[in-house]
C-alpha cells in the first residue's frame, strides 16, 4: 500500500484538525525535507535568474574567511574596476563572496552554494572562482573548470606558466594532467587583507565568458 493510500485510510474518520494535526505530527520530517527542496531550487532559480542580465565579470570567492573584514571586498571591486577600466562598462562587475562549501572526493558539504556556482557555470555567467587549492583541485577533477589548455583560455597559460595548478584526468581511457587554474597565494587577499588564510587560487569556469577580464583580474591581484 502506497504511503498516500494509508495515509487516507488512517484519517478517513477524522475531523480536518485531527487530520492535520494527524500528518504534522506523523509527516513532519517529510514536509521539511518537501520545503528545504523547494526552497533550494528557488533560491538557485531566481539568483540565475538576475544573474542573466550580464556581466563584465563574475567572481565566485569560496570561502573567504568569515572573520576577515569582507566590507574590504567592496574597496578592493572598486579598486580593480578603476585599474581595469570595467568601471566604464555599461555591465557590472560582481564579486561574490556568499559561497561556503567543501569539496572531498565525491563529498560535498553546503550544498546549498556549490549547487549555485554550479548552476551560475552552466548559465555561462560566472568567469572564474577563487578558493583554497584543495577546494579548487576537486572542483576542477569534478569538470566544472576549463581545461586551460583550451583556446579560450590558453594565452594564461603562456602568460602564468609559473602558477599552473594541474588535476590528472582519464581523457580518452588514458590519465593526463590537466591544467585548471593558477596558484595566487602570494596575492594581497592572502598577505595582507587576510581574507584567505593560507592557499588562495584561481579557475575559470568551464564555459567562462570573459577570460579578458579574468587576465586583467589576475594581474590586479598580483599586483
Amino acid at each position: 500500500m502506497k504511503w498516500w493510500d494509508q495515509l487516507k485510510e488512517t484519517t478517513a474518520d477524522m475531523t480536518v484538525k485531527q487530520k492535520v494535526e494527524h500528518i504534522v505530527r506523523y509527516y513532519w520530517v517529510f514536509l521539511l525535507g518537501i520545503a528545504i527542496v523547494l526552497f533550494g531550487g528557488i533560491y538557485v532559480a531566481v539568483h540565475v535568474h538576475n544573474a542573466n542580465q550580464g556581466y563584465s565579470l563574475y567572481v565566485c570567492f569560496v570561502n573567504a574567511d568569515r572573520d576577515a573584514d569582507l566590507g574590504e571586498m567592496d574597496r578592493i571591486q572598486k579598486a580593480f574596476e578603476m585599474k581595469s577600466g570595467l568601471a566604464e562598462e555599461k555591465k557590472p562587475v560582481i564579486f561574490d563572496t556568499n559561497f561556503y562549501f567543501e569539496l572531498n572526493g565525491n563529498k560535498t558539504t553546503g550544498k546549498q552554494y556549490y549547487q549555485k556556482a554550479i548552476a551560475l557555470i552552466e548559465a555561462e555567467t560566472a568567469d572564474a572562482l577563487i578558493m583554497d587549492r584543495d577546494n579548487l583541485e576537486n572542483l576542477g577533477r569534478r569538470g566544472w573548470l576549463i581545461d586551460l589548455n583550451n583556446k579560450k583560455t590558453a594565452f594564461l597559460l603562456e602568460k602564468y606558466p609559473d602558477r599552473v595548478i594541474t588535476v590528472t584526468a582519464t581523457i580518452d581511457g588514458k590519465e593526463e594532467e590537466v591544467p585548471v587554474g593558477f596558484d595566487l597565494s602570494d596575492c594581497f587577499l592572502v598577505t595582507e587583507k587576510g581574507i584567505y588564510p593560507e592557499t588562495c587560487c584561481i579557475g575559470l569556469s568551464e564555459r567562462v565568458p570573459n577570460p579578458e577580464a579574468v587576465e586583467q583580474l589576475i594581474d590586479f591581484l598580483l599586483e
